[in-house]
This record gives structure tokens, C-alpha cells and sequence, in this order.
């Protein structure tokens, strides 16, 4: 007899929850690892346990580094490589609602499920390819939007630009949550040029520093 396939849905056992989530979080790890042996890649991966611990692959100084070269990356190759990946699953999703041998052992309720999910897909690959345009300096675009997208942009554009000014006057201040004057400087130098593209990132990496000083979790 064949293992039964577990549903995806949230565990409500907690002891059962902190179990699957201790023995998939060594197989996730152990996944990384080795993904970044064999293809010799940087791979970086940032969750909170069940009970709020942080845990992170790999080490503090590595996924700092990975982070930077994040932020290094332009938002406008961001959203390119977001789009190029939802294209691939999409290509994927199709072709396997056009394999007959795959249908045939689908319920009806699986497939729609798939088609809704395809959907999902291709309204978010629709904004993703407005908002490449918009990057690239493609105003023309804007005529394609409707009311409410508009305006959805226009309180995007005000969130980014709220958190730009704050993080600029925040640049001036002490680094509180760093480690060092070193790691200041580094930041400063190598993110403050980016400020207006790079707002989430930043936060990220503030984050995950702010995050080790009050919790150190060991694999």
C-alpha cells in the first residue's frame, strides 16, 4: 500500500505542527545545502519556528553578504526575473492540464483548482509586466491601466516615497541596529545610492540584524 498523500493545509495539533515543522526544516536545510554544494550557488533561507524562534541558513555574515547582492540587483531585473519564473509555471501548470495521462487520474475539483491558480498566475504576470514597463521608463503604459490600478500605483508610490524619506533621515542617526561602525559604512556606501529602489531590501537587512540580537538560534 502506497503512502497516504497528506492534505496541505495548516496543522491545528500544535505538537503535531512543531513535529512537521522540526523534520521538515532539517530536509529544507539539508535541500540548500546540498543545492548550494552541487551547483555551487549562494542560497539563503529566513523562517520563524511555530514558537517564533528565527532561523536562517547559512551563517550571519554569509546571508548578510546574499542579501546585499540582493539589493545590488535593480528593482526593474527584480521584477523581470519574478515574471520569467511565473511565465515557466505557467508553462508548467499548462502542460500539465494537457497531459490526458495526468488528467485522467485528476479529479474535477484538482483541475480547477489549476485553472484557478493559472489565473491567479497570469493577472499577476499582467501587473508585473506593467510595472516592468513603468521601470524601463515606458510612461506610454499607463494608458493600459484602468481607475482602480491607477490608483493602487498611486498609493504605492506614496508608501515607497513615505519610506524613503524616513529611511534617508534615519541614514544620518546612529545604525542601531548594527553591530558596528564597519558595517555602517558598508551599507551606506554600498545601498545609499540605491535608496528610492532598494527601500524593502534595506528593511530586510535591518531586520534580520535587529532579529540576531534578540535571538540566536543554532542548527
Amino acid at each position: 500500500m502506497g503512502r497516504v498523500k497528506l492534505e496541505i493545509k495548516r496543522i491545528e495539533n500544535s505538537v503535531s505542527r512543531h513535529a512537521t515543522f522540526a523534520k521538515r526544516k532539517i530536509g529544507l536545510v539539508k535541500k540548500a545545502q546540498e543545492l548550494a554544494t552541487l551547483c555551487d550557488i549562494d542560497i539563503a533561507l529566513i523562517m520563524f519556528s511555530p514558537v517564533d524562534h528565527l532561523i536562517h541558513y547559512p551563517s550571519d555574515l554569509k546571508i548578510q553578504e546574499i542579501i546585499m547582492r540582493y539589493a545590488n540587483v535593480p528593482l526593474a531585473e527584480r521584477i523581470k526575473r519574478k515574471k520569467e519564473n511565473l511565465e515557466q509555471l505557467n508553462r508548467g501548470i499548462r502542460k500539465q492540464k494537457g497531459d490526458n495521462e495526468i488528467a485522467r487520474g485528476m479529479g474535477f475539483e484538482d483541475i480547477e483548482v489549476l485553472q484557478k491558480e493559472l489565473a491567479r498566475l497570469q493577472q499577476e504576470n499582467q501587473i508585473l509586466q506593467n510595472h516592468l514597463r513603468l521601470f524601463q521608463g515606458d510612461c506610454a503604459s499607463l494608458d493600459s491601466l484602468n481607475y482602480e490600478e491607477l490608483h493602487q500605483m498611486e498609493l504605492h508610490i506614496q508608501t515607497v516615497m513615505e519610506k524613503a524619506s524616513l529611511l534617508k533621515g534615519r541614514t544620518t542617526s546612529s545604525f542601531i541596529y548594527g553591530r558596528s561602525l564597519e558595517s555602517y559604512d558598508f551599507l551606506s556606501n554600498n545601498v545609499s545610492s540605491r535608496l528610492c529602489f532598494d527601500i524593502e531590501t534595506l528593511n530586510l537587512l535591518l531586520w534580520f540584524k535587529f532579529n540576531r540580537l534578540i535571538s540566536t538560534v543554532a542548527f
